[in-house]
């Protein structure tokens, strides 16, 4: 048997680091979390943006949004 009692409480630990580094406009910071194989899905976006495949599409959205 495997042992996860510690494994939830790294996870949240790993993604408030990355919270913290995007609230705080850190983009290298929380770009480092993000695998090349990331899909984003938000319905509540237009069309063309509710799926972006890749880091590339991504942090181009991310960049953008953070400017405005």
């Amino acid at each position: 048997m495997v042992d996860t009692a510690g494994i939830k409480p790294l996870a949240l630990d790993v993604v408030d680091k990355y919270v913290a580094a995007l609230a705080a406009g850190d983009l290298d910071g929380f770009k480092s979390a993000i695998g090349p194989n990331y899909v984003r899905h938000c319905q509540a976006m237009p069309p063309a943006l509710q799926e972006l495949h890749g880091t590339e599409e991504f942090f181009a959205f991310l960049e953008e949004f953070m400017d405005a």
